[in-house]
């Protein structure tokens, strides 16, 4: 199993994001977020040590401009359906107060539906009936379908 080296938490999310290095003008979908850096797909293969404009839509009529580097891309060649997409992993550069809250805000979402999903307030038992046992080869009363 591969040694986890990531210092920090993460949180999936489905965003769409448009970069590129001169014009943002290719298009990708963030996979996963961090406070340094984010993950995305795309189907452009850029070669680690790019510096990129990164443009994150997070809601409606809202995006976050952000600078980062190319600090690795991956190629799924491995899996059929998703030939010719690239996995990209992005080192932010600089410092974005606006980019941090939203990562902190959505952290702190996902810990909170953890949270809801680990406490259950289960209710008390309830009595039941007991269940009929099944029928037992033994007794000749259970078997009357075959004395005919």
């Amino acid at each position: 199993m591969k040694e986890e080296r990531r210092s920090q938490v993460r949180c999936t999310e489905q965003l769409v994001v448009k970069f590129g290095t001169d014009h943002r003008n290719r298009l990708g979908f963030v996979s996963d977020i961090s406070r340094d850096g984010l993950k995305f797909k795309s189907q452009v293969v850029l070669a680690p040590g790019a510096v990129l404009d990164i443009c994150v839509d997070v809601a409606a009529g809202r995006s976050l401009e952000l600078v980062g580097e190319v600090r690795w891309c991956r190629e799924f060649s491995h899996v059929p359906a998703q030939k010719g997409y690239t996995e990209v992993g992005i080192k932010l550069l600089g410092d974005s107060p606006e980019y941090r809250e939203f990562v902190r805000q959505h952290i702190a979402r996902k810990n909170r539906r953890h949270e809801q999903l680990v406490i259950v307030d289960l209710p008390p038992p309830s009595i039941s009936t007991p269940r009929p046992q099944p029928a037992s080869w033994d007794d000749p009363a259970d078997c009357s379908f075959f004395a005919r």
